[in-house]
């Protein structure tokens, strides 16, 4: 029930007056004419308070709204149905020389056409970012990253298939793929990529169509390749044991083959979420924004531990984490310390920004030069 069931307190207040007739006290107020004229406005009013009140809490960086604030913003949405009902509604259904032919062009199907258009024009802009004033990298959570007609595909510019590594995973490997995008071009190393938002590629119970087509390539590119990398986001399941038993059996059933298994540590997570769309309000609105509003959801951290512990003694498998790199002291940066951009698109994903940020520290950092000696040592061997 929308709202809520607070809702049905003034549905049974409606139903009481309705019952009361129109002869008594209540009856006779809600006969003058402020009320009646509110009433006949009542739809549009209804249609125009919402997108009114989320404008104005995103504008004006409002949470709640204090008494005076309220009362305004009543009394506004009230005139602006008024006005909406006689200018509008009015105007168009008693307009002269409509028929029903005209009104379904002007009234549905024109209307239609115009926000079709102009929403496939948003999408295909990602949200029009230049409105903000921002590189589109703050803004996504990848950009080089697989087209989604296309879930398997090099990010490198190195596309030999015979010397390629593989990424597979879920929406937490295509966060890092601006990331080694620009760590493997520096090397000049072939990276392929499959990826999927909420993707169990490593599970046969687990069954969607973008992802059985993830499953199926990826079970080709896998027997070509030596060394994989698995990115998976693991707080929200390492407490099943269906999701262990079938991840345990699929990451050893690659080292059995000879594979050469590279995990990456889930990121920190932060309760909060949202926080990337209120940063760029206020930072176009030149408006406050609480930098310091990062409460840390530790499942994350005893997720990646009991990954790390079901994997210790098999040689064939290293874990590669980035988070000391995003930890500092004692606390994850949510946000470039240098410059306050952001690192992260929500709660649990990095932006494509934040995972170049990571790339820059790595790069010439040598406790990850073994990632790299490890592929370039693969390459050698197969050639």
């Amino acid at each position: 029930i929308f709202p809520g069931y607070i809702a049905i307190l003034p549905i049974l207040g409606s139903v009481l007056i309705i019952s009361a007739g129109g002869q008594n006290l209540i009856g006779k107020i809600l006969s003058t004419k402020p009320f009646l004229v509110i009433g006949k406005a009542s739809y549009s009013i209804y249609m125009w308070h919402w997108p009114i009140i989320i404008f104005i809490k995103i504008a004006f960086n409002i949470n709640e709204f204090s008494v005076f604030q309220f009362l305004f913003l009543l009394i506004a949405i009230i005139l602006v149905g008024i006005l909406s009902q006689i200018y509008i509604e009015d105007y168009f259904r008693f307009k002269k020389g409509f028929n029903f032919k005209k009104s379904i062009s002007y009234y549905y199907i024109v209307p239609f056409l115009v926000t079709t258009c102009f929403s496939l024009f948003l999408y295909a802009s990602k949200g029009m970012p230049s409105r903000y004033d921002l590189d589109p990298k703050v803004t996504v959570t990848a950009t080089t990253n697989c087209p989604a007609y296309d879930l398997g595909c090099f990010i490198t510019e190195n596309t030999n298939e015979k010397n390629k590594v593989l990424m597979i995973g879920d929406s937490h490997a295509i966060h890092f793929a601006n990331l080694f995008t620009a760590w493997f071009n520096q090397y000049n190393i072939a990276l392929k990529l499959y990826a999927y938002g909420g993707c169990n590629f490593y599970s046969k119970e687990f069954s969607s169509n973008a992802c059985e087509t993830v499953k199926k390539d990826m079970a080709d590119e896998i027997f070509r390749t030596e060394i994989i990398i698995i990115a998976k986001r693991f707080d929200n399941v390492y407490k099943d044991k269906a999701f262990l038993n079938d991840f345990y059996g699929f990451i050893n059933g690659l080292t059995e083959q000879g594979k050469k298994v590279v995990i990456l540590s889930q990121v920190p997570k932060f309760k909060q979420s949202g926080f990337l769309e209120k940063w760029m309000v206020a930072r176009r609105y030149n408006s406050k924004f609480d930098y310091n509003e990062d409460e840390i959801d530790e499942e994350y951290s005893k997720a990646n531990t009991k990954i790390f512990a079901m994997f210790k003694n098999n040689d064939n498998i290293t874990f590669l984490d980035f988070n000391k790199i995003l930890i500092k002291n004692g606390k994850p940066l949510k946000f470039d310390d240098q410059n306050g951009l952001p690192l992260y698109y929500d709660s649990d994903h990095l932006t494509a920004y934040g995972a170049e940020w990571i790339y820059e520290r790595v790069k010439n950092d040598p406790q990850y030069r073994w990632l790299i000696d490890l592929i370039k040592q693969q390459m050698l061997t197969a050639s």
